[in-house]
């Protein structure tokens, strides 16, 4: 399936100094309407010594680190994201771009990165609001830790970050203000520790309790940096539990796994069904593997953008999944297609969708389905 169904505008960025870049921006990204205040001002805000080597850690489709390139072209340039669709879109905006020296790749944290370069004069990074103190403070002193000696850290965040940031005790200084955003700078030298790549209980937000059937619960790990809707555990887990198949499938497939929510409820009642569960998200997948190990549930983790993506040749019994309203409605449309393809013969897939978004597919959905709505949620079933 084409990424570019995704695509929601185009965007282009003018920051003095800079060449012209035009970004193709997807669905359900960071800043997907305007080049966000932050990165404009990181830009403004740049260390005055010539990189020759930069890291834009948490990239998007690549609004920071993509200029950088275009002006420092005989840079070495890592863009890197957790999300596979910001990858996938910041590397199809370098290609546009004809920026040669620019790798993209996924990583979540630096855990990707230290296998590729050990060391970088720049990094940049737009910290990203909800990934809490301790993740931050991470960052920061383990990123001090990949600058070559005389390199630098610049970070810009909304103020309301500003006491995470000076608390993290990475040495951070403020070096310029805008509107709604400091930006900080922290040298190699600020830290003294070690270098750290693992995430350990840094993104750590909480623990929720499932019914799964019976008497039987069980309890997730749930990240700090991750939607979740409370209504997934009030309505929509409990209708999807009460609409599987009486009859036990050989192997499932649960795409837009998050951290397991459905992948385990279902492998916990299915104790012998082989369970494949895939989402674009790294820390989705970090975390679903944590849970999948601790509850002792297996589960197949495969990281990809679609569900064919993770499925490669494998047809499934069974196919579960959660379509987003924010990625748009082709995109919704699609993975509706690929749930009935992904089946094999006689089986079923059981898709949940707000009700808001199955209003605006339900008109151009061409194949029968059937339908069981409560409150603000509607489960499709689909057969082969």
């Amino acid at each position: 399936m084409s990424d570019r169904l995704y695509n929601k505008r185009i965007l282009s960025i003018t920051a003095a100094g800079f060449p012209k870049i035009r970004f193709e921006v997807p669905h359900d990204v960071f800043s997907t309407e305007r080049i966000d205040e932050g990165t404009l001002l990181l830009l403004a805000n740049l260390p005055a010594r010539a990189p020759r080597s930069v890291l834009d850690l948490g990239c998007g489709y690549g609004a920071l680190g993509l200029p950088i390139a275009a002006r420092y072209s005989e840079a070495s340039c890592h863009l890197v994201d957790r999300d596979l669709l910001a990858v996938a879109a910041a590397r199809a905006n370098a290609e546009a771009a004809r920026l040669s020296t620019v790798q993209v790749y996924p990583s979540l944290g630096y855990r990707e990165v230290e296998t590729r370069a050990r060391s970088f004069d720049w990094i940049v990074c737009n910290v990203p609001a909800r990934i809490g103190s301790r993740a931050i403070a991470h960052f920061l002193k383990s990123g001090s830790q990949l600058l070559s000696p005389d390199g630098e850290m610049r970070v810009v965040v909304l103020h309301a970050l500003a006491a995470d940031i000076e608390g993290a005790g990475a040495g951070a200084v403020r070096v310029a203000e805008g509107t709604r955003h400091f930006v900080y700078s922290i040298s190699p030298s600020a830290v003294a520790a070690s270098f750290d790549s693992t995430f350990a209980d840094l993104y750590t937000r909480d623990r929720v309790t499932i019914p799964v059937g019976g008497d039987r619960t069980l309890t997730l790990e749930r990240p700090s940096d991750l939607a979740d809707d409370p209504q997934r555990i009030s309505i929509y887990l409990p209708l999807l539990l009460e609409t599987l198949p009486t009859r036990a499938p050989g192997s499932v497939l649960s795409f837009r796994c998050g951290y397991g929510l459905a992948a385990l409820a279902t492998k916990a009642r299915f104790a012998k069904a082989r369970v494949v569960a895939t989402d674009r998200d790294l820390i989705s997948i970090e975390y679903a593997r944590r849970n999948a190990s601790a509850l002792s549930l297996p589960l197949d983790l495969r990281a990809a953008i679609w569900p064919s993506g993770a499925a490669g040749d494998d047809r499934f019994d069974l196919v579960l999944g959660e379509l987003d309203p924010s990625t748009g409605d082709a995109v919704a449309l699609a993975e509706l297609g690929e749930a009935r393809d992904l089946l094999l013969p006689r089986g079923q897939a059981l898709v949940v969708a707000h009700e808001r978004l199955w209003r605006r597919i339900q008109p151009k959905m061409s194949a029968a389905i059937s339908l069981i709505t409560r409150r603000s949620y509607v489960l499709l079933r689909l057969a082969k």
